[in-house]
Order: C-alpha cells, then sequence, then structure tokens
C-alpha cells in the first residue's frame, strides 16, 4: 500500500472522492451505507469526513472485497458485451 500524506483532519464529500480516486456521488454512498463516518455541524448542509474514517475506510476488509467483486463484473460485462458484438457481425 503507498503511504498517504494527509494534512487536514475533515474533509468535504469533493475531497474525500479525491483521496479514494472515487465520483462524489459513491462517497455519498458510502456514508449513507455507514461504510464511512461523517457528520454534518448544527445548521450545516455539507457532510465532514473525519481523516481517521478515511483511513479506516481505506484499511477495511470490505474495500479490497468491492474492487474484487466491480473487477469480476467488469470482466463478466465485458465478455459477454464482446460475445454479442461478434454474433452480430457478418
Amino acid at each position: 500500500m503507498i503511504p498517504m500524506t494527509i494534512t487536514k483532519s475533515v474533509f468535504y464529500v469533493s475531497e474525500a472522492a479525491t483521496l479514494l480516486n472515487c465520483a462524489p456521488y459513491c462517497i455519498y454512498q458510502l456514508i449513507r451505507s455507514g461504510q464511512l463516518k461523517a457528520y454534518k455541524n448544527p445548521g450545516g448542509r455539507a457532510w465532514l469526513i473525519p481523516e481517521q474514517s478515511i483511513r479506516d475506510y481505506i484499511e477495511s476488509p470490505f474495500i479490497l472485497m468491492t474492487t474484487a467483486v466491480d473487477a469480476l463484473l467488469r470482466n463478466v460485462f465485458l465478455h459477454f458485451h464482446l460475445q454479442g458484438m461478434n454474433e452480430h457481425r457478418p
């Protein structure tokens, strides 16, 4: 694993998305599912994600499983998509 240097203690969704190399909507999904702990300040609208929450998520076994499942599904989709394209060729 590549060491990560973090200089902030709390991140906005867009910043967390950059750190985790994903889209902001993925961060919202992780927050809703409870996989990424976040909070809103009283009266605030923006989600705030503590540094430790990001570190815990990165180190969790779930992220490895999700990555492996995503890769498998992507390969299955590509296989059937390419197979279907070959069937329609003259």
